[in-house]
């Protein structure tokens, strides 16, 4: 009858007493389920059967609540084309990766770029070491503070500098400060150290990891940690460009294993690990060693991964400018999958 169809779609009794649900099969009284119910089950079994295997991955499920801890890993220089299990393990077992288009061939207006989701133009930044972020452009930094994380950046690189704006909404900034030079006014001069350089990705690593360690009872925790080993290695060894780039990328990936390694220990679940290459490095394509002064595609294409979180992974090419809103959108928090890749790029 019309009315036991209704109380078998609902999970009832026929005759007004509360039964067990169907899941994906009949119940014992009996009646047997619906092709409606028996679909709703298995959609049902396959979504939390799916949680199963997320947990053990450190990835947060449709049905689990939203990720509680965003990672961010930036790699200078990482190339899209020098990515393999041989040389880089950790990350190659990442997965194949996606490729960013660079929006500039420049560190800071390319992490401006993540960080704020907008082109470096459209921000009027212009050249890297004198970018300043307007402040009418929200980071992505900013934006999780404001929704209840913890926040903390440990960068190795001084061209990345506090007074670029790149610091704005972490609790904690940890990085070696850039020179004088870098200042674009007297005020700024003064509170700028007189040394330059870089972090090894190994100390950075274990500051990361110790921090992820003290704040185990925030609810809420983004991490930000920018690897420089590889553009330091070929500027200061003294080797060829690309066996020089081999080791900075050995020291980088044992970095990054570390703390992948230590996010594990920390029992954070729920997560969103996202690995990318702000650009890379020439190593001798049309003529350069490094990135600035060309348009080369081993430059501007580079490669990201984004690891765990809620729903499909967006475009496989995709603008850098993109990722900010994917990673919000894999975190729970709004955005969207990274959409088709833009092609031009500021000199």
């Amino acid at each position: 009858t019309t009315k036991q169809t209704w109380a078998r779609r609902r999970g009832l009794r026929p005759g007004g007493g509360a039964g067990r649900p169907i899941v994906g099969g009949a119940l014992r009284t009996g009646i047997r389920a619906s092709p409606h119910d028996r679909m709703a089950g298995m959609r049902l079994s396959l979504r939390c059967a799916g949680l199963v295997v997320a947990a053990a991955l450190g990835v947060a499920g449709g049905c689990s609540s939203k990720p509680d801890t965003i990672v961010v890993v930036t790699v200078a220089g990482l190339r899209a084309d020098a990515v393999d299990r041989a040389a880089a393990p950790r990350i190659a077992g990442l997965g194949a990766p996606r490729i960013a288009v660079a929006p500039a061939p420049q560190t800071t207006l390319a992490l401006a770029a993540v960080a704020a989701g907008r082109a470096p133009q459209e921000m009027g930044l212009e050249h890297g070491d004198l970018a300043r972020l307007p402040q009418g452009a929200t980071t992505l930094a900013e934006e999780l503070k404001r929704r209840g994380f913890a926040t903390a950046a440990f960068v190795g690189q001084a061209d990345v500098t506090p007074l670029s704006g790149l610091a704005r909404g972490f609790d904690a900034w940890s990085g070696p400060e850039a020179s004088g030079d870098r200042a674009v006014s007297a005020d700024e001069a003064a509170e700028v150290a007189s040394r330059s350089g870089f972090t090894p990705a190994a100390e950075l690593a274990a500051k990361a990891a110790a921090w992820l360690k003290e704040r185990a009872g925030e609810k809420r925790l983004f991490l930000w940690v920018h690897f420089a080993e590889i553009p330091a290695a070929v500027s200061y060894s003294g080797e060829p460009p690309r066996a020089a780039y081999g080791r900075g990328l050995a020291a980088v990936d044992a970095a990054l294993g570390s703390l992948i390694d230590a996010l594990d220990a920390s029992g954070r679940k729920g997560r969103v690990l996202v690995v990318l290459s702000p650009h890379g490095l020439a190593l001798g394509d049309e003529g350069e060693t490094l990135a600035g002064l060309g348009l080369q595609e081993s430059v501007l294409r580079a490669p990201f991964w984004i690891v765990g979180g809620r729903g499909a992974a967006g475009a496989a090419t995709a603008p850098l400018t993109a990722l900010r809103g994917e990673i919000l959108a894999r975190a729970g928090l709004g955005g969207a999958p990274a959409a088709a890749a833009e092609t031009t790029a500021t000199t």
